[in-house]
């Protein structure tokens, strides 16, 4: 072999060692770059998943929420509606009990609501006035001895659909069977919304 064929021969030599060198290190290089490239996508897939799994997370605990706020409101619009027929069935009640009822009724919520050291005026519905009791006046008066009240029943009928009106000076109260009712209707709602939205 001549000089000139060595040469040729060593530098082919170092080319393919070059070459294999080059290859080599392309294709670990190639190989660290898929491992990598797997890793982050491994990464995000799992970020991808837990992300999602909290969004469903919220959406349940969201929807749970609302059917639960949705049931309380619908117990409470069934309570409400069976209060507010409760109280409309006695106040149609009260009203037509007979005098014997009803007045002896009128007369305690009359020294409930009368002030003490106070002269006034009870006025009834004119339906009221027509079926009043004998002696009722002075009834309600015995009744506010010791509240050192009294009442003088007018004439003059209040513009109510039964229980009275109560006037001191010109200032009234209305204890009329309605506005008593509506009261306590309102207590007892707002009772129950107490009750209710406890918990």
């Amino acid at each position: 072999m001549s000089g000139l064929e060595k040469i040729l021969e060593q530098i082919k030599t170092d080319s393919d060692a070059r070459i294999a060198a080059i290859k080599g290190k392309a294709t670990l290089e190639a190989s660290e770059l898929f491992t990598k490239t797997r890793l982050e996508a491994d990464n995000e897939a799992q970020t991808i998943i837990k992300n999602g799994e909290n969004e469903a997370d919220s959406i349940l605990r969201k929807a749970h929420y609302e059917a639960s706020f949705q049931k309380k409101q619908m117990i409470l619009s069934e309570k409400q509606l069976l209060i507010n027929n409760m109280f409309e069935r006695a106040g149609n009640y009260i009203k037509h009990v007979p005098s014997e009822v009803y007045f002896p009724m009128m007369k305690k919520i009359i020294k409930k609501h009368a002030l003490s050291n106070k002269k006034g005026e009870l006025l009834f519905s004119a339906e009221d006035l027509d079926r009043l009791p004998p002696a009722y006046e002075i009834l309600v008066n015995m009744e506010l001895e010791l509240k050192h009240g009294s009442l003088t029943i007018s004439k003059e009928p209040a513009d109510i659909d039964g229980g009275f009106i109560l006037s001191y000076d010109g200032i009234e109260e209305d204890c009329s069977i309605d506005t008593l009712l509506k009261d306590a209707c309102e207590k007892m709602k707002d009772d129950v919304n107490s009750k209710l939205f406890s918990t």
